[in-house]
């Protein structure tokens, strides 16, 4: 599988973040995205890769933006609180081509006249390609 299907099977896996939002996105929201619901946006860049040891694979190295999208600050700090506890201590085993996840940044903003909080969290991600 391609990172683009791993990336999007690893986010929508979590049953708490899937309950806690209305979507979860490929980089941009839909049209149509309620005012009142909660979603994420997410996209990622290759940012660099590293040759390995271990079979002489490659690990390419992604950094991975979230955008949470919520009505309220109460619903966006739950919604990060779920990412953070899914994502910050991942371990997929052996078996997983996500060979670490690191947390660079978090940062949250009041979306002024839609009346929506937009929380950002950015990742760094070793995968085994």
């Amino acid at each position: 599988m391609s990172f683009a299907t791993d990336i999007y099977t690893l986010l929508t896996a979590n049953t708490a973040i899937n309950n806690a939002v209305d979507g979860i996105y490929f980089q941009i929201l839909p049209d149509n995205e309620s005012l009142t619901g909660s979603n994420i946006a997410y996209q990622f860049q290759l940012s660099d890769n590293i040759s390995t040891l271990e079979t002489n694979n490659v690990i390419d190295i992604y950094d991975v933006d979230l955008a949470i999208v919520c009505p309220d600050t109460a619903t966006l700090d739950d919604i990060i609180g779920h990412i953070r506890a899914y994502l910050d201590n991942y371990d997929g085993g052996v078996s997983s081509k996500f060979r670490d996840v690191n947390m660079i940044s978090i940062d949250t903003q009041n979306e002024g006249e839609r009346g929506q909080f937009v929380g950002s969290l950015k990742y760094k991600i070793f995968y085994m390609n």
